[in-house]
């Protein structure tokens, strides 16, 4: 009988908890169970795999390194920009291309895309391809679900003359991450868009500074996200766990330098800004001497003129004549040769200047998106030859400016000397009598007893 009510109150508990199964469950976040995350299925739907799908065109050499430029370049700006887990999985890459083309060339069966996403943890992938036409390069991507095989965004590059032109900065890879992030309606900052589009020539050192920093930020999140995925690793002795292994651990690596740049350029920044700063108040006691000499030399000049002005011509002899437009010729030249000593010095500072910016633009180090591999991009290095003509141009147009300006200062003295010259002149060539000559001319008759007849 006992065993029997025991019996009865089991089945009736097993009753109750079916009937009223919400209020036996417990979410595993409130009790402490280590279930998937929101925050982790939302990683989830970004993981991406990038994988070169198909080359054509190009020669063995190419085909030995360019895929491997683009595709690191896609890795990291799918990271960096359009915020993808990049799925590290050297044995699922070579079938996913082998699908991705089955494919295709089947007109996108469904059930046959969707195979692709059984052979790696990736939900989505990149799948890209490279090709060399007969005057230059073309890059294309079509970013694929996995889990249903929906061909979600696809873009083509503009052809570019240069194989190094697809993976640096401002380049295909940049074009088309522009061009992904609109299809799949993701918003990139306009810091990132600028940088995408321009490059960093045109930030301010306040740009460049935030730049780095969200850099370095970024790296953080990455090299988490790797030190987590290894964890996973350790406990495989699987061999494409140990590839895989071994991959991550080379990026981590390069993640690591790359992360170390970018303190390093944030260092080198603050330091570039203090001398900017440094450089833009000594440019502002340079106007102010500038101005203050200028204003001295104008005063100089109205005081020489003056002081020519009152030897009064008409009152004047032929000799005296000629001394009063002797006095104001050299008051002229005296003018002049001020303005000229003068543009020799702005002359001697645009040189000294030219060499500072040039050893500044030079010397200044090469931010992580302008680098592959630690290697400065041709188009950076470029960028950077631009900037040192640039510099020349703006400080020889501004020593041009300041020897005008200080011309003008006394432009109004020098103008008004030589009109009464040239005045001057015309009178002292107006035909003249004897008796009007003045005192200067003394003319001798001779001892006239001798001719007395």
């Amino acid at each position: 009988m006992k065993k029997l009510i025991i019996l009865i109150s089991m089945i009736a508990i097993v009753f109750i908890a079916f009937a009223n199964p919400t209020e036996n469950y417990q979410n595993p976040e409130s009790s402490g169970m280590t279930s998937v995350t929101a925050q982790q299925k939302k990683e989830d739907k970004k993981s991406v795999q990038v994988v070169i799908q198909e080359t054509t065109g190009l020669t063995v050499s190419e085909v030995a390194w360019l895929p491997g430029m683009v595709q690191d370049r896609f890795k990291s700006n799918m990271q960096d920009y359009l915020g993808m887990k990049i799925i590290v999985d050297a044995k699922s890459e070579s079938a996913l291309k082998k699908l991705q083309a089955e494919s295709e060339n089947e007109g996108r069966d469904e059930n046959a895309a969707i195979e692709l996403g059984k052979i790696t943890t990736a939900k989505f992938a990149l799948f890209v391809k490279v090709r060399k036409t007969g005057t230059g390069y073309v890059v294309t991507s079509d970013y694929t679900d996995l889990t249903t095989g929906e061909q979600m965004a696809s873009a083509s590059s503009k052809e570019y003359s240069k194989a190094e032109y697809l993976y640096c900065s401002t380049g295909a890879v940049d074009e088309l991450t522009l061009a992904l992030s609109n299809k799949l309606g993701i918003v990139i900052s306009e810091l990132n868009k600028n940088l995408l589009t321009n490059g960093t020539s045109s930030f301010s050192l306040d740009d460049q500074m935030a730049l780095a920093k969200q850099n370095e930020e970024q790296f953080k999140k990455q090299m988490k996200a790797y030190d987590e995925e290894l964890s996973k690793l350790m406990t495989s002795n699987d061999i494409t766990a140990v590839q895989n292994k071994n991959r991550i651990e080379a990026e981590k690596a390069l993640l690591a330098e790359k992360q170390n740049a970018e303190k390093k350029r944030q260092e080198e920044l603050k330091a570039q800004k203090a001398r900017a700063e440094a450089d833009a108040k000594l440019e502002a006691e340079r106007s102010i001497a500038l101005k203050t000499q200028r204003d001295q030399m104008a005063k100089e000049a109205a005081a020489k003129a003056a002081e020519v002005r009152k030897l009064k011509m008409a009152k004047q002899g032929v000799l005296g004549q000629i001394n009063v437009i002797e006095s104001k010729k050299k008051a002229l030249v005296e003018i002049r040769q001020g303005v000229e000593e003068r543009s020799v010095e702005l002359y001697n500072q645009m040189v000294k200047d030219k060499e500072s910016e040039e050893n500044r633009i030079r010397n200044k180090a090469y931010s992580t998106v302008e680098c592959e591999n630690g290697v400065p991009t041709q188009a950076a290095k470029q960028r950077r030859e631009n900037q040192v003509i640039k510099s020349y141009e703006d400080l020889s147009n501004k020593f041009f400016a300041d020897c005008e300006s200080v011309k003008q200062s006394t432009m109004v003295q020098q103008n008004g000397l030589l009109t009464e010259i040239r005045s001057d002149l015309e009178s002292l060539a107006a035909t003249r009598t004897v008796s009007s000559m003045g005192d200067e001319l003394r003319v001798s008759f001779g001892d006239l007893v001798k001719f007395s007849v």
